[in-house]
């Protein structure tokens, strides 16, 4: 009897050891699995879809989906990993898991097994963003031990292209308005250009990300100088006024941050517009934004303006109205102001405009010396000067009249808007400001006010009195005078000796 026991408890044992083999073999989790997986944050008309990466073995453990999968910890699979597959992916025949845009914007799928999902974004022709390679997972309900994989829902990894172009100094001095300066021909500008590169997947076989600048009326002077890149990340072509810096496909979809400023220096042209005529310049960046395509591109761009003045020149640029903000005059007095104001337009008074009169005006600092003459209306043209103070004085007077050898203060006041255009300058002569030209911007639109639009505008007469007539030096009428002298001198000689010989 008892040997039947014994009998029957080694059979029993034996079952419940097989019972339990063979429930061992059943994979514990093949029942139930978050199938619903979740991206956010993707624009409309895109493309979203998921590939499997890593999938469970049966037995409870994650492993890679495919033997050309390396991922050394499938649990926890590393971004430089991630990347690195995006570009391999298609290729490999994987599970897939296709998602559709929800009312509420999300994207979602239904996961056709459990595991670990790559999604990738393929753009629609109006998005905006380039996306990065994501990781999603299926699991089972949290309780496989995958506490450290991605969740069942993402937030879209995505990058806005953008550009921004700045001044930082002007003649190595920081400036007030980082997007519009004032200048003078000659003088040194320093810019600064931050571009947003987006981390490319390897997905992106033709990745193009361009910078490219274009000065107006500037030349380049100097290195262009890129930062946070090796030198062996991007190439540069330039010409006197332009460059384009063009990364390379490595350096874009190596999976790593991009942090790239690009620095370089210009002057001002001679030959620059004036007034409101803008010497703008433009940066202009091109990128990829749809993966294995290479005709699929978009642009952003930003700009800078730069601006310099006249007196007596132009308003709006080339071939312009013309100021009249120091006009030359004779008079009849022979006293008087030096400097008198009229109103803008009324100079049909006895007040003739003078023509070669030369002026010299100088910078405050002496470091700007511009030498004219005036012309048959009494204009002094003097172009190419940056807003500041002066001081204007005579050097040669009109044939006739007297010279005035007073120096008057000259000011070039300048307001520019916050995007850097020329809402408005002014010209003060002698402390009174003469004439104020304003510009307003409409949707791109430039309208320059007329400068006899405000009532208060004046022109400022700068007056030479006649001479008093008396023959010039070494002029034909000393001659005379100088005979007659001799004459009489002679005459006196004569009539002395005569008379000492007669009271002999």
């Amino acid at each position: 009897m008892q040997q039947t026991i014994r009998k029957s408890g080694i059979v029993l044992l034996a079952f419940l050891f097989a019972a339990l083999m063979a429930f061992s073999a059943i994979p514990v989790h093949a029942a139930s699995f978050d199938t619903t997986l979740t991206v956010k944050g993707v624009e409309a008309g895109n493309t979203v879809t998921g590939y499997q990466i890593v999938k469970d073995d049966g037995r409870g453990n994650w492993v890679v989906a495919n033997t050309h999968i390396h991922i050394e910890n499938p649990e926890n699979p590393t971004a430089a990993e991630i990347n690195k597959l995006a570009g391999q992916v298609k290729n490999l025949k994987l599970t897939e898991a296709q998602f559709t845009q929800q009312s509420n914007g999300d994207y979602t799928a239904t996961a056709p097994a459990a595991g670990s999902y790559l999604v990738l974004v393929v753009n629609g022709n109006k998005a905006n963003y380039v996306y990065s390679p994501m990781l999603i997972s299926a699991d089972y309900d949290g309780t496989n031990r995958t506490e450290s994989l991605e969740s069942d829902t993402a937030n879209a990894k995505k990058t806005q292209p953008s550009v921004s172009k700045v001044i930082a100094e002007k003649n190595d001095t920081k400036v007030e308005n980082a997007k519009g300066v004032t200048l003078a021909p000659g003088d040194k500008v320093s810019y600064e250009i931050t571009p947003t590169i987006p981390n490319y997947g390897t997905e992106y076989t033709n990745a193009t990300y361009t910078v490219a600048d274009t000065l107006t009326n500037m030349t380049l002077s100097g290195d262009i100088n890129v930062t946070g890149a090796d030198k062996n990340d991007y190439t540069i072509t330039k010409t006197d006024n332009s460059f384009t810096v063009t990364f390379n496909q490595a350096f874009l979809t190596n999976g790593s941050a991009k942090d790239v400023s690009i620095t370089y220096n210009a002057t001002l042209n001679a030959s620059a517009q004036r007034g409101f005529g803008d010497n703008p310049n433009d940066v202009i960046v091109t990128y990829s934004n749809n993966p294995n395509q290479t005709d699929n591109t978009k642009t952003v761009e930003d700009h800078t303006h730069q601006y310099t003045f006249d007196i007596d020149g132009d308003i709006n640029g080339e071939k312009s109205e013309q100021t009249k903000d120091i006009v030359k005059v004779g008079v009849d007095k022979k006293t008087g102001d030096v400097i008198t104001t009229t109103k803008y337009g009324e100079l049909t008074t006895t007040q003739t405009p003078l023509s070669g009169a030369q002026f010299t005006l100088t910078s405050k600092d002496g470091k700007v010396t511009k030498t004219v003459t005036t012309d048959k209306d009494g204009l002094m043209k003097i172009t190419g000067l940056d807003a500041g103070d002066y001081t204007l004085k005579e050097t040669k007077a009109p044939a006739g009249y007297k010279l005035d050898t007073t120096e008057v203060p000259v000011k070039i006041s300048a307001t520019l808007n916050e995007d850097g255009t020329l809402k408005s300058y002014a010209i003060t002569i002698n402390g009174t400001q003469t004439n104020t030209y304003t510009a307003t911007y409409d949707g791109g639109v430039k309208t320059v006010a007329a400068a006899n639009a405000n009532a208060d505008n004046k022109t400022s007469l700068f007056q030479n009195a006649k001479s008093s007539g008396l023959p010039a030096t070494g002029g034909a009428g000393i001659f005379f005078y100088l005979i007659v002298g001799g004459a009489l001198v002679a005459l006196a000689v004569v009539l002395y000796t005569k008379n000492r010989k007669t009271q002999a």
